[in-house]
């Protein structure tokens, strides 16, 4: 597959790779919040699918980031666009030009 043919899937539109684009005050992007699960596709199915979104889903609260899409919405996304890349991630974005108190940034341990 090359390079031209890579799409990325952003705040709800399926856009060709050179115009994917975030906000430079995404939370996400200021302060590395993100996580991603890697897939792998045979003869256009994506190994292990429901897997993977579990995975997603769990790694997404463990970091308190909420999920962009319901599962199955989700699911539809990634299935509905063979092109759509494999690793997904999922950051936590806001509107505001801020960023959380340093004290909100730390994780908790259990």
């Amino acid at each position: 597959m090359s390079d031209e043919s890579l799409i990325a899937y952003v705040n709800g539109e399926y856009l060709p790779r050179d115009q994917a684009r975030i906000s430079i005050f995404d939370v996400g992007f200021l302060r590395g919040d993100a996580v991603f699960d890697t897939t792998s596709a045979w003869n256009g199915r994506i190994f292990k699918l429901s897997a993977h979104l579990e995975r997603l889903e769990l790694s997404l609260r463990a970091a308190r980031i909420p999920c962009p899409l319901p599962l199955e919405e989700l699911r539809g996304v990634i299935i509905g666009e063979p092109q759509v890349a494999a690793r997904r991630p999922a950051a936590r974005t806001s509107d505001r030009k801020g960023s959380r108190p340093h004290a909100q940034s730390r994780p908790h341990h259990r």
